[in-house]
């Protein structure tokens, strides 16, 4: 897995099994969930590293709070998409963001936030999460 993704990059899950075969994919391998959901009410990112048995710092999940929801307020309040309503929530080992109008804001979002989110300097052991591959 890239320790950041560009926009074109960014995994695309356009169905429910595909999302599971990724999924599954990195509990098997150790790494890092982090894909774009096609859904029916638009597209959502979801970030998973229980996989990795690592969680965000504090310091990492604060920058990720602090830019993720800035980010969010700039697509709601600005004429970059379509999107007028954003669920968030920037967990330490999970998260998602839902439901973006289009893709390719959906896209240009996860490439912004993989920078903090997959660079592994900015995890740490997780107590309570798995121990690497399955």
């Amino acid at each position: 897995m890239p320790s950041s993704h560009t926009p074109d990059s960014v995994p695309v899950c356009r169905t429910e099994d595909e999302h599971r075969a990724a999924y599954a994919k990195a509990n098997r391998e150790g790494t890092a969930l982090f894909v774009v959901d096609e859904e029916e009410h638009g597209f959502s990112l979801a970030y998973d590293l229980i996989p990795t048995g690592q969680r965000l710092t504090a310091d990492a999940r604060d920058e990720l709070k602090a830019f993720g929801t800035d980010r969010v307020e700039t697509l709601v309040e600005g004429e970059e998409s379509e999107t007028t309503q954003l669920h968030h929530s920037f967990g330490a080992a999970m998260g998602n963001v839902f439901y973006f109008a289009e893709e390719h804001v959906a896209r240009e979002f996860a490439a912004d936030v993989s920078e903090i989110v997959l660079d592994e300097t900015n995890w740490e052991p997780d107590p309570d999460g798995a121990a690497g591959p399955r």
